[in-house]
């Protein structure tokens, strides 16, 4: 079967997928439906043909994995069958090390940082973006601030909302879990920063509130965090990787993961160490080779 426009192609493919969701990748009833083993004949040069006119509403990976689902539960596969499961199989790993890569090393090196925050200074989200990187908060997190909740004389820091977007609106909500409520210490730098941003934004309730006085929109400084990155000469990453940027400094600058676990508000220490797993490696890594050096010394 040859598809010579995307308009034939679309039938076969939503069917498949559909009795693929159906059926829940249950083999049998789906060979029963279609006609048993004959009809598969013709099935690879299907997929390979789907495969190179996909439709871009339906994300390529996921049509692999539908594929690879089909090929597994198949007996007697044909040498062009074997070859679209292993071309299916192949792709999906590719992607799936490419993106835990990518989530992997979302993170600003100190280089990075210095030249961040020169442009961040100059489009004047500086105090913004600092404070974050200063205390790993989560973005809606950081947009709820309000002057209430800084504490200048203790130099601490209460987390007691976040701010979202619901139905179109954004609007003030709770935080999501019990841990997520909790108090920060500040450095002097934090605080310095801090001092500033309140003699700019004036009589305003919100630490960082928007043009109108309201708090500012969560895609907003997501916008704005990609323009600095991108006059800065430095890749995209994601606002919750600032986050991520946080706790590895702080993981491989020697703050235990449990310190770590309960500045960023996670439910255990358990859940950080899987997530920073990589840092805490290199650290004991480092520590081993410390330990090492002591004992040669002593010998």
């Amino acid at each position: 079967m040859k598809l010579n426009s995307r308009s034939q192609l679309k039938p076969e493919f939503l069917t498949i997928i559909g009795l693929c969701l159906e059926f829940n990748y249950d083999q049998c009833a789906f060979q029963s439906l279609v006609g048993g083993k004959q009809t598969f004949c013709s099935f690879s040069k299907l997929i390979l043909n789907v495969l190179l006119w996909c439709n871009k509403e339906f994300k390529f990976i996921n049509f692999c994995i539908i594929c690879i689902k089909i090929f597994e539960g198949l007996h007697n596969l044909s040498s062009l069958d074997k070859s679209v499961y292993c071309a299916c199989l192949l792709y999906y790993q590719i992607i799936t090390k490419i993106e835990r890569s990518f989530h992997s090393a979302g993170t600003l090196t100190a280089d990075q940082l210095s030249a961040f925050f020169q442009e961040a200074k100059d489009s004047g989200v500086y105090e913004l973006y600092y404070l974050d990187l200063a205390t790993g908060l989560r973005r809606g997190e950081l947009l709820g601030l309000k002057w209430r909740d800084v504490d200048f004389d203790r130099s601490v820091l209460k987390i007691q909302r976040a701010i979202s977007r619901q139905n179109g609106k954004v609007v003030e909500a709770p935080l999501k879990t019990k841990n997520a409520y909790r108090t920060l210490p500040l450095s002097a730098d934090a605080i310095s920063v801090l001092k500033m941003q309140k003699r700019k934004v004036g009589g305003s309730e919100w630490v960082f509130p928007s043009p109108t006085g309201d708090p500012l929109s969560p895609d907003s400084v997501l916008h704005m965090l990609q323009r600095a990155l991108k006059r800065a000469g430095l890749l995209r990453i994601r606002f919750h990787d600032l986050r991520h940027t946080f706790a590895t400094m702080a993981l491989q600058n020697g703050v235990d993961v449990k310190t770590v676990s309960s500045m960023l508000g996670h439910y255990s220490a358990g859940f950080t160490l899987d997530t920073y797993a990589h840092v805490t490696t290199d650290a004991q890594m480092k520590a081993a080779q410390t330990i090492g050096c002591i004992l040669s010394r002593a010998v």
